[in-house]
């Protein structure tokens, strides 16, 4: 078996962790977009000390508290990832972590090894990555006349504010989690600063916003969509299957595909998506400690 090394990503290698993650991409945009920002909290599981190809990457991951991964092919290595890894968590690099976000099959690999150290996760979130590759299919209804999708900036913020904290506290808060204004807000800047937000204006409502959708992450080939929430009281209108035809037609026109994780136990969601096109693939985990 060839001998694999765990390296500091270099900004040399930056090229060949972005060629080497394109087939894999729809599992990790997040972790793929930080790789525009540099080399710096990444880690590269490598078959030669020093790559210069593709080839010699086996995966990699990035570690800021929160532990991105992205190691495809774990089982072909499976003795000499965990010795690897059990010796990255005893080193200077590793502190503490809150969260380990991954594809399941490898995030359950990895914390089983944190585990060795008594490192539990207190609490596990379980998805499913969701693809378009084909035209997103139109919803069956066009928008009333009083409605309007509307692309969003910052001047949007305090009418967006309602929605964003209601779609962190149904999902994306733990049990007795408690989502203050300033967390809202500060989410909520970021994404309007880096990210494309669409919403549905209602003439209905006094031309408030009832549904919202924005990127969360883009790489080079996908585009990962979140944040995707409508008033209670608004729907069955198909105002977010509006916002997701549109943002995936533009999305599309970029010459990228969208892609999405959407929880286990969220059947209607996963009717939605499916009625729109999106194809269920791996599962995805976050676990949080």
């Amino acid at each position: 078996m060839d001998k694999l090394f765990l390296i500091q990503c270099q900004a040399s290698h930056i090229p060949l962790l972005q060629e080497f993650s394109l087939p894999y991409e729809h599992t990790c945009v997040e972790l793929c977009s930080f790789l525009k920002k540099g080399p710096e909290h990444f880690f590269i599981f490598t078959l030669c000390e020093n790559p210069t190809s593709s080839k010699h990457i086996q995966g990699f991951f990035h570690f800021n508290k929160t532990m991105h991964i992205c190691i495809p092919f774990f089982e072909s290595y499976k003795d000499t990832y965990k010795t690897l890894l059990k010796s990255f968590f005893t080193s200077d690099y590793f502190d503490y972590i809150n969260l380990l976000v991954g594809e399941k099959t490898s995030a359950d690999f990895v914390s089983s090894i944190l585990n060795d150290f008594s490192i539990l996760p207190k609490y596990t979130n379980l998805y499913k990555v969701m693809t378009l590759t084909d035209e997103p299919a139109l919803p069956p209804e066009s928008l009333s006349a009083d409605d309007e999708i509307k692309c969003c900036t910052k001047q949007n913020i305090n009418e967006l504010f309602n929605l964003q904290k209601y779609y962190l506290i149904k999902e994306v808060a733990l049990p007795n989690q408690k989502i203050t204004d300033s967390e809202v807000n500060l989410m909520l800047s970021n994404i309007l600063k880096n990210q494309l937000v669409l919403a549905v204006s209602s003439g209905l409502n006094d031309d408030e916003f009832v549904s919202k959708v924005n990127t969360n992450a883009i790489g080079s080939k996908w585009i990962q969509l979140g944040g995707i929430y409508t008033d209670p009281f608004n729907r069955r209108n198909y105002y977010a299957w509006h916002l997701i035809y549109t943002i995936c037609k533009r999305i599309q026109k970029n010459h990228k595909n969208p892609c999405l994780f959407v929880k286990n136990n969220n059947t209607p969601a996963l009717a939605l998506y499916k009625k729109i096109g999106f194809k269920e693939q791996e599962d995805f985990t976050i676990l949080y400690f």
